[in-house]
């Protein structure tokens, strides 16, 4: 296999594993869990 076709598989395959990991995490949130801010102000 091409080192670049290589690269690009591994690339796509992380890029979805991360993805997968942030579409969960937002999943646990409420809407307003999702804007909270420190300071209400920011």
């Amino acid at each position: 296999m091409e080192i670049g076709k290589e690269y690009l598989r591994i690339v796509i395959e992380r890029f979805n594993s991360v993805k997968s990991l942030g579409d969960k995490t937002l999943n646990q949130l409420s809407e307003e869990e999702i804007h909270w801010n420190y300071n209400s102000e920011s």
